[in-house]
This record gives C-alpha cells, sequence and structure tokens, in this order.
C-alpha cells in the first residue's frame, strides 16, 4: 500500500517539511507513523480508512480545518476579501468529506442506538451514490472496493488543499506572515490547553523513552503531578523510578514564588479554592495534602493559562523546538524558564521543570 494515502503517510511528511520552510517550528500533522497492522481485504482496508480519515480531520490534522482562519484571521473569510484564497484553498470540500466520514464512523463505532437516524441514512444515500446501486449497504468485495477508493480520493483532497494553502501562505508580504504564523501557533496551543491528553501523553511517553533502568511507566496521574510540580515548593518522589524523581526533584526547589504570581493565580481560581491555593502556594500544604477540587483547579489554571505563555516562551528560545507535542514536553521537562511575563505585566524568574 505504498502509493495509497489512507496508509502511507509520506505525504504528510513531506507537507510537514514544506510547512517547515515558512517556519522551522510549523507543521500541519502529528503522528505519521504507518498502521501497526497489514490489512489484507477490502473490508478491512474500508474500515481502517474510515478510522484513518477521522483521526486526520480530529487527531492528527486538525488544522487542515482551520486554514480560513490561519489566513485571514476569522473563522469564515469574507469572499470578497479573500476571493482568491478561498478559490485556491477549497476548504468547503474537507468540511463535506469530513461530514461523510464523521456519519460512517459513528455507524461503524457504535450501536444501531448510538447512530442517528439521519447519520444512517446518510451514509445510506453515499454508499448507493458510490456504488451506483440502490443497496443500503456494501455487501461484498467489490463494494468495499470502490468504497475504499472513494476514501483514497478524500485523503488525496486533504493532501491538495494542505498544499494550496502552503502556497498561498508563501506568497504573503513578511507582515501578513508573521500574523499567520502567530495564528498558526494559536491554533496548536488552543488544542493542547482544550484536549490535555496531547501533553500528558507527551510527558509519559518522555518519561518512558528517557528511562534508562526499564521501570515501569508513569500513571496519569504521575504525569499530572510533574505538571503540578510547577506550582509546588514541597519536593516529590516517585518510588522506583528515577526519571520521574529526577524531573521532580528540583536544584533548588521553586525557591521563592514571588507575591504578585500568588495573587495572580488565586484570584483567577474558583472561590471555593483560593484559601487553599493561596496556603499552597505558600508552601504551607504540600502537594499530596492539596483536596481533589483545588487539584483539578490547578490543572485548568494550568492548561488555560500557563501553558500557552511556556510553549510560546519555548518556541521564541529554542529553535529547533517544533510544536509536535512531544517536543514541547521535551523542552518544557529539561529547559529552565526564566523571566516568564505575568498576566499583570510583570516579569516572574524561577526555574522549572529542571532536572
Amino acid at each position: 500500500m505504498s502509493n495509497s494515502k489512507l496508509f502511507s503517510y509520506a505525504w504528510m511528511d513531506s507537507l510537514n517539511n514544506n510547512a517547515a520552510q515558512i517556519s522551522p517550528e510549523l507543521l500541519l500533522f502529528l503522528g505519521t507513523a504507518p498502521d501497526y497492522f497489514e490489512l489484507l481485504s477490502q473490508d478491512a482496508k474500508f474500515f481502517q480508512g474510515v478510522q484513518s480519515l477521522y483521526a486526520i480531520y480530529k487527531d492528527s490534522g486538525w488544522i487542515c480545518r482551520q486554514f480560513g482562519y490561519v489566513y485571514s484571521g476569522k473563522k469564515h473569510p469574507n469572499p470578497k476579501a479573500y476571493a482568491q484564497f478561498i478559490a485556491a484553498v477549497k476548504t468547503a470540500d474537507l468540511e463535506n468529506n469530513f461530514k461523510t466520514v464523521s456519519d460512517l464512523r459513528t455507524i461503524i463505532g457504535h450501536t444501531a442506538a448510538a447512530a442517528q437516524p439521519s447519520q444512517t441514512a446518510a451514509c445510506e444515500m453515499w454508499f448507493q451514490h458510490i456504488l451506483s446501486a440502490p443497496l443500503q449497504k456494501p455487501s461484498n468485495e467489490e463494494h468495499y472496493k470502490l468504497l475504499v477508493d472513494e476514501l483514497e480520493k478524500m485523503a488525496a483532497t486533504v493532501e491538495q488543499v494542505c498544499d494550496a494553502f502552503l502556497k498561498q501562505v508563501k506568497k504573503l508580504a513578511e507582515s501578513e506572515l508573521q500574523n499567520v504564523i502567530t495564528r498558526w501557533h494559536k491554533v496548536f496551543t488552543d488544542q493542547y490547553s482544550h484536549k490535555r491528553d496531547y501533553i500528558i501523553q507527551g510527558i509519559m511517553d518522555y518519561v518512558f523513552i528517557n528511562n534508562p533502568s526499564g521501570v515501569q511507566n508513569i500513571t496519569r496521574n504521575q504525569a499530572e503531578y510533574i505538571l503540578l510540580s510547577y506550582y509546588c515548593r514541597d519536593i516529590i518522589q516517585l518510588k522506583g523510578n528515577p526519571v520521574y524523581s529526577r524531573i521532580l526533584e528540583f536544584r533548588e526547589q521553586v525557591n521563592k514564588i514571588c507575591d504578585d504570581r500568588v495573587n495572580t493565580i488565586v484570584d483567577d481560581l474558583p472561590p471555593k479554592v483560593q484559601d487553599e491555593a493561596e496556603d499552597f502556594l505558600d508552601g504551607k500544604i504540600i502537594i499530596a495534602n492539596i483536596t481533589t477540587n483545588l487539584y483539578h483547579a490547578l490543572l485548568t489554571y494550568f492548561f488555560e493559562q500557563e501553558l500557552p505563555r511556556l510553549i510560546e516562551h519555548i518556541l521564541n528560545n529554542y529553535s529547533i523546538c517544533t510544536l509536535d507535542p512531544s517536543d514541547i514536553c521535551q523542552f518544557m521537562l529539561e529547559k529552565t524558564t526564566t523571566d516568564l511575563p505575568l498576566p499583570n505585566g510583570k516579569y516572574l524568574t524561577i526555574k522549572r521543570f529542571e532536572y
């Protein structure tokens, strides 16, 4: 399946390389590894092809569905002002295909009761259109082969739209280009802020890859503790895992968290946890003893408020870091962040995530 765009992702790597020519940190797709299993039958290729396309639209290349915003700063670019862009970058084709793939995934991956009648009907109409027959569903290898060919066309459309988008961006003047890059960053940081698994999994993978002794992997909860160590003054250790301990054993801990920082964080947290948060940030409560409410409030604050600033700081200071979450996590865990701007305009200098 080397020529397949559904199951061979060399075209995504090529597009990522083209994006990096605009600015080294930029990319379009995450997780472009080949499928683990070899697919032997047409029906298997169809079912996996639907999952692969859905992953491209939702989990790997979600930025493709936001090209209009990245280019113009508006979710729906003005048809007159951006007529050339809209004509060249046919994002409407992506949206139409995504609707079909999303409906197919629903009827494949859920029980019949979970699928809405309208979704089932839409899929049946699509089957009839592609198979050129009054059938509600495919019933033989030839049918599935036709459907797989159509999914391949959808994948090719993703490639064509992405290529057209990159060509349009490369034509921009420098000032406009910088605005596009800023919005490109924002699309990724917003995704990582709202879908925490990208960063949580990145930390878990970092520990696994850098664990020389083969000690068991860390859990999601332990990865979250690493993020909460951003705020704590006490040293936390995880028995038996040298990498995790190394991350959390600060050389000098988080020596002095300035009063401005404490006040800024506390004021932005829910009122019911503010008193406890102030004690925690002042070092009066260790992280192991904080309540569940504060635990989740601090995680939310980290992802929504701190993470975007951390990512931008990393991208501005380390030119070899990309927007890939594995890169973000590596630099976040290995590098010292200093002089990070606070919302109140002041600067905070502390050691974070250093080992």
